[in-house]
């Protein structure tokens, strides 16, 4: 499913990392690993899962900010985009007005939409101001339009969860042990996945097979640690895949809020996360990334899958070089030909995917929370919790009431 195919820096079967990384997944405290892997849990989810598909409607309006929405549309739009540009899924994850009215004009009837609110504490404050907004759009059009609500919550005493109850919604468990951003293989993201028809099952499979790859894993962690000793301070991930596009997001979030915590400390120093989309940022980045200083560090990876159409009849003489190939196939000698440029002056590691499946996903999505936390836990950083946004929330609140 997975295989490294090339690194300028080597890499090794290290015992000691791989011992880490098994460590980390019989932690109880990262539920992620939990949720997946034990059997009860998962059939606690497919119960929930399978009491709300008995209800009817027409769309579906998830409402959320961060790692409760991200790791969803991260999802769908990586393996079935047509959910989203067909509108059946809508998705209210910014306060921009002209997104939520875009959004708001593409929902056919409030009254067949099936609303699914993701928030953990229930306090969260951007869902509660896009719910008030949505609300008061409705509320000038004497429309009631939260006849039909699901929030996904750790909290049942929260303001939003007596809200939800008074209006007979109905309040599902968020999962323990699990962050936010950490959330894409629970509830919050394969609730709604499985709401609409796809197989969260097949998610979990690859998300259970890449459980026993302790040696892949433990290879990234060396690799990445190796990087920050170099005094690497920025990391690109490549994805030559353009459904990887909100993934990437999803990583940055990842990585960045979890690993983003040694301002006290050089030795909890880590890179920052960029995510690029090839080949079209080889015409953005690629000049400073190979000219530029030498501070970073990349991932390259590409699907093996062929999918895209073949170039049969060249244009002119000049394009007979492509002939016969598929946009898919040049699309990964344009990932290879740009890991051996930035190999020259940087570390880079070309990475190799089957395909993009519900598989290879729910894969994928575990190998990064598992590096992720694994790195943490090999440089004691609290992957958990982010003080950071906490304190800027704080700044908000005192803006409001100044």
């Amino acid at each position: 499913m997975f295989k490294i195919l090339d690194t300028s820096r080597e890499v090794s079967e290290n015992k000691e990392l791989q011992q880490l990384v098994s460590q980390v997944k019989n932690n109880p405290k990262y539920g992620f690993v939990k949720f997946i892997e034990d059997q009860n849990v998962w059939n606690q989810f497919s119960d929930t899962l399978n009491d709300l598909k008995s209800s009817h409607w027409q769309q579906l309006a998830v409402i959320g900010i961060g790692g409760s929405t991200q790791g969803l549309k991260s999802l769908v739009t990586a393996t079935h985009p047509e959910a989203l540009d067909s509108r059946r899924l809508i998705i209210f994850d910014n306060l921009c007005g002209s997104s939520i009215l875009k959004n708001l004009e593409a929902i056919a009837d409030p009254h067949e939409t099936l609303w699914l609110f993701a928030s953990k504490s229930g306090t969260t404050n951007e869902t509660l101001i896009l719910i008030n907004a949505i609300e008061n759009y409705y509320q000038a059009k004497n429309i009631s339009p939260f006849n039909k609500s699901v929030l996904i919550s750790g909290s049942k005493d929260s303001p939003l969860a007596q809200w939800i109850i008074a209006k007979d919604g109905h309040i599902v468990d968020y999962p323990e042990g699990i962050e936010g951003r950490f959330s894409v293989l629970s509830t919050p993201a394969l609730l709604p996945y499985g709401l609409l028809g796809y197989d969260a099952e097949a998610v979990r499979s690859g998300a259970l097979w890449l459980l026993n790859q302790d040696s892949l894993v433990a290879q990234l962690v060396e690799y990445f640690r190796g990087t920050f000793k170099e005094q690497r301070w920025v990391t690109h991930f490549w994805f030559y895949h353009a459904n990887l596009v909100e993934f990437g997001k999803w990583l940055e979030q990842l990585w960045g809020e979890s690993l983003g915590k040694g301002e006290d400390s050089s030795e909890k120093r880590v890179s920052t996360p960029v995510f690029n989309l090839g080949s079209n940022d080889q015409h953005s980045v690629l000049q400073q990334m190979i000219e530029g200083y030498p501070d970073k560090a990349h991932l390259v990876t590409y699907y093996l899958k062929e999918t895209g159409p073949k170039i049969s009849s060249p244009i002119d003489e000049a394009f007979e070089l492509y002939k016969g190939y598929s946009t898919d196939h040049l699309l990964n000698l344009f990932a290879q030909s740009t890991h051996k440029s930035l190999s020259r002056k940087n570390p880079s590691m070309l990475f190799e995917i089957s395909e993009v499946s519900d598989q290879t996903m729910g894969a994928l999505f575990m190998l990064y929370q598992l590096l992720v936390t694994s790195i943490g836990e090999s440089m004691g950083i609290e992957v958990y919790g982010q003080p950071g946004v906490e304190e800027s929330k704080t700044i908000f609140r005192g803006l409001l009431t100044s």
